[in-house]
């Protein structure tokens, strides 16, 4: 499991790097706080199936939450980590 605790570090690094830009309060692995703040951004780890025993496949999924009435901010938030992750 130490390869997921090292990935988990290196995608919230990453996302980290967003804070400033987008005004992101806190990224979270799995589940927000009950008090979370907005806007914040949830990752988890997915392991997918390929029937290789030798494989150790992920699908990493990313969430964006935000409170305003438009979705003009998730979506750029969102064109940013595709582009980062890309």
């Amino acid at each position: 499991m130490g390869r997921t605790n090292e990935l988990r570090k290196l995608v919230k690094s990453m996302l980290g790097e967003m804070k400033a830009k987008h005004g992101i309060k806190e990224i979270y692995y799995e589940l927000a706080k009950d008090d979370k703040m907005y806007p914040h951004i949830v990752f988890s780890f997915d392991r997918i199936n390929t029937g290789d025993l030798y494989r150790h496949d992920l699908s990493l999924t990313i969430d964006i939450y935000d409170k305003s009435d438009s979705a003009y901010l998730v979506e750029q938030i969102a064109d940013d980590v595709e582009d980062m992750f890309n």
